[in-house]
């Protein structure tokens, strides 16, 4: 809550028999005083002593023992100045972070003492405080939805700290010194080091429904630690449908929550995720409130500690990491073993011209619909007879348009992958299949896997189009051993593939002779093995999972949260 600015204290109040008198003495900041000083930084240096830097304040700098509020208007701050606490010991009732976009601020220098909480509402940046911080009483931390505010420096709490508002609450120090509770009713708690939230000893963070605890070690706890992400210590108490996640601002994350698929940076369209984590050893108590769901990429997440709850957990479709359970108490319904995700198939049929999407591995997704630019990554594969406005391809990615056949329409054409083309008749998109581009095509490094559908047989001179480029450019790179001129044979059916057929720049395929004895005709995998390296996480500490609670690993952005 803010306080209003107090410009007279009241000294003393003398009554006068005589007169009856009364007399108002003000005093300049006078011990304990409660004054509101807004920076301004209109001093010569960024120091907090520097009167000038300050509005308000009684026409004065903060004082040490003044208990003074400090707000910082971020919108009329120079971005490139840190307002520095040079005070010794000092004791702040309130900080005040305020704007609308301008500026994200930073405070550094000596340590102080907060007696009222921290509100921040400078919306959609992410502030930071870097002093160590000593939380005297019960408080709060509110921060504006789209926003938030980093704690980089030890914090030392031995009551109650409540994160609330909407926005993200970062704590990236050694904070071995919080020996109190900390309960988030809303928004995100951010832990950025082993010891975020407290040690093992403390309570930890008891995250309501509707919040989330995320932890994101930076890069230089991955290098320090041997590319291990950290051993979380805190405890933690999930309630409703809150979440916890894992990773760092460039990884997937491990989700425990409502089930829905989360992604900070804005994008909730991607089906599996990309994965720099690796392997995660679940080392604490883990104690199952209900059913939850279980999705890893694509590395082999280990529960060893103690499982407990009348509750399973059940594999996500669409995961291609592994679950094992060798836990050393184990009373919950699911038994000690080895488990894994089946294949996610998923059809979009609506129209989201402007909605990108990406695909990873064991994931196979239809797009018959419209979306924006779709990315298909290792180990999945887009089918379908939709548009985008662009589709790239990555290595171990399959692209396969149609139903068997069938086509798709995009933009720009980027084939780093498989591409999958069925033939079964003479009529592309109906007979065969074909992607139509109307800008660049580049399928350089792609390989070409053609098969027969339908039991058709082709014959000599019959040509097949497999992409129509629309764009005017020539395309760019050939297939895989498969040069200009060059053939190719399949089920005995010997093609010529040209990149500059069909009286301009598309993809054909000419037969030019076939065999009178066919192989029977393959399928085309639609299958997915996503293979990355692995780093490690172990994360350490009791976990309770409670009302339909989901632990998934996805991809989780924060740069726009960390410098």
């Amino acid at each position: 809550m803010k306080i209003k600015s107090i410009t007279k204290l009241l000294a003393g109040l003398v009554l006068s028999l005589s007169s009856l008198m009364t007399f108002w003495v003000p005093l300049a900041h006078a011990s304990p005083g409660l004054y509101t000083c807004t920076w301004t930084g209109s001093g010569t240096d960024s120091n907090f002593s520097t009167a000038a830097n300050w509005s308000g304040c009684n026409s004065a700098a903060p004082v040490a023992t003044d208990n003074d509020t400090l707000i910082f208007p971020a919108d009329s701050m120079t971005s490139s100045i840190n307002p520095s606490n040079n005070l010794t010991g000092a004791t702040f009732t309130e900080i005040e972070i305020t704007g609308t976009g301008v500026n994200s601020i930073t405070i550094i220098g000596n340590a102080f003492t907060l007696l009222g909480g921290i509100t921040d509402s400078n919306t959609p940046n992410f502030d930071f405080i870097e002093n160590p911080i000593t939380f005297s009483g019960n408080q709060t931390i509110t921060t504006s939805a789209q926003g938030g505010v980093e704690l980089d420096g030890q914090v030392t709490d031995s009551n109650t700290l409540t994160v609330a508002g909407g926005g993200d609450v970062g704590l990236s120090g050694d904070n071995t010194t919080i020996t109190g509770a900390i309960t988030v009713n809303a928004g995100e708690l951010l832990g950025m080091s082993p010891n975020s939230i407290g040690s093992s000893s403390a309570p930890g963070a008891t995250i309501n429904s509707g919040s989330d605890f995320i932890l994101t070690p930076s890069i230089g706890d991955l290098l320090s630690d041997n590319c291990q992400l950290f051993d979380f210590n805190g405890n933690l108490n999930l309630t409703g449908d809150s979440s916890v996640s894992v990773g760092d601002a460039s990884q997937i994350v491990p989700k425990l929550g409502s089930g829905e698929l989360c992604n900070i940076s804005g994008s909730d369209n991607d089906y599996g995720s990309p994965v720099q984590v690796g392997n995660v050893n679940l080392n604490g108590n883990i104690t199952l409130g209900s059913d939850i769901t279980f999705a890893s990429l694509p590395a082999t997440t280990t529960i060893t500690g103690n499982l407990s709850g009348a509750y399973t957990i059940n594999m996500l479709p669409g995961y291609s990491g592994t679950l094992v359970v060798n836990s050393s108490d184990n009373t919950s319904d699911l038994a000690n073993g080895t488990y894994t995700s089946s294949l996610n198939t998923e059809t979009l049929s609506d129209s989201q011209p402007n909605t990108d999407i990406d695909i990873y591995g064991n994931n196979v997704i239809t797009l018959d619909g419209s979306r924006g630019n779709v990315g298909v990554h290792n180990g999945a594969t887009l089918k379908g007879d939709g548009t985008a406005s662009s589709i790239t391809e990555d290595q171990g990615g399959t692209v396969a348009p149609g139903h068997s056949p069938g086509c798709l329409t995009t933009g720009d054409l980027t084939l780093n992958g498989n591409y999958q083309a069925e033939i079964g008749g003479t009529t592309p998109c109906t007979g065969y299949d074909q992607v139509v581009a109307s800008g660049n095509v580049d399928v350089s490094g792609a390989t070409l896997d053609v098969s027969f559908v339908n039991g058709f047989t082709p014959t000599a001179g019959q040509t097949f189009e497999i992409v129509e480029n629309n764009g005017g450019n020539p395309v760019t790179g050939t297939f895989t051993n498969l040069p200009e001129g060059s053939t190719l044979t399949v089920s005995g059916v010997t093609f010529e593939i040209s990149y500059i057929g069909a009286g301009g720049n598309n993809i054909v395929l000419t037969v030019q002779g076939a065999s009178t004895t066919q192989t029977t005709p393959k399928t085309p995998n639609t299958g997915a093995a996503l293979l990355k390296s692995n780093l490690l996480i172990d994360f350490i500490g009791p976990v309770l999972l409670t009302g339909g609670a989901y632990l998934l690993y996805r991809n989780y952005k924060v740069a726009n949260k960390r410098r």
